[in-house]
């Protein structure tokens, strides 16, 4: 069966050259590229990071459709954010009129970087979730944040929230069109067709979708409880991956291509 979509903490099984990439990488190459998309500024820059973005996704071998599929509520929000800026930005040269309200450049321009900033982060961050388990993910950061443990900073408990705040998102996906799907069952909603009742739709379903969130939170409190975890245990490793050649050249990749997107 097909995905419908692909979010942020969803993985996605794969042997692909990123998804052998050891999981310390993919986290720093992530920040790293997040923090050069909020500087980039010329054509050449927002040229390059694109086409980079483009040729990892094509790399990762993830479900192209599934992870546009994915960005259509982005999408939506940053439409309708984009035409806010360009209402009120009105710096610049002035570009073209509609009735009573004028477009400049700057507005327009403001408009286009956000957009293409948000667009670039969700699809970096999608592609780093998809191709790293959450095991791995947790691993990374206890490691990367390590030193921290010396000013007694919870590194463990840091890295075991990010990784179940990651799970949680395609979890609490899966329970909304689960709902949806039980409400549509019920022909609740069938005929209320108007952007109105539409709106008031939300309602309903945000309403279980918080419930089951708190009882999978719950669920998920007893379960660590009962299995003993405490952040300042010892444990174990049950799979701990080496520190190969590709992982050096792809950090070092990642280095060159971030600076010379900030050079351009």
């Amino acid at each position: 069966m097909a995905r419908r979509s692909v979010v942020i903490g969803d993985y996605i099984e794969g042997h692909s050259f990123i998804h052998t990439l050891d999981a310390k990488v993919k986290l720093i190459s992530t920040f790293l590229f997040a923090i050069v998309f909020f500087t980039v500024s010329s054509i050449g820059s927002f040229s390059l990071s694109s086409i980079l973005v483009l040729l990892l996704l094509l790399s990762s071998r993830l479900p192209i459709r599934a992870v546009l599929q994915s960005l259509a509520p982005v999408f939506v929000f940053l439409l309708v954010f984009s035409l806010i800026q360009l209402i009120v930005i009105q710096d610049g040269k002035p570009l073209f009129s509609i009735g009573p309200i004028t477009i400049y450049d700057e507005g327009m321009t403001m408009a286009f970087i956000v957009f293409w900033r948000t667009i670039m982060l969700f699809l970096i961050a999608i592609i780093m979730t998809a191709t790293t388990s959450s095991y791995h993910i947790t691993q990374a950061i206890e490691t990367l944040l390590s030193p921290l443990n010396k000013v007694r900073f919870p590194v463990r408990d840091v890295a075991t929230m990010v990784s179940i705040a990651l799970r949680f998102i395609p979890i609490l996906r899966d329970e909304l069109l689960l709902i949806q799907q039980a409400q549509r069952a019920r022909g609740y909603g069938r005929f209320k067709k108007s952007l109105k009742n539409r709106i008031k739709l939300f309602i309903p379903l945000f309403v279980p979708l918080f419930i089951r969130a708190l009882k999978r939170a719950e669920e998920l409190g007893e379960a660590m409880e009962a299995r003993g975890y405490q952040s300042r245990g010892t444990y174990t490793t049950w799979k701990k991956k080496q520190w190969q050649r590709n992982d050096t050249f792809a950090l070092s990749l990642s280095i060159v291509l971030a600076c010379l997107i900030l050079w351009l």
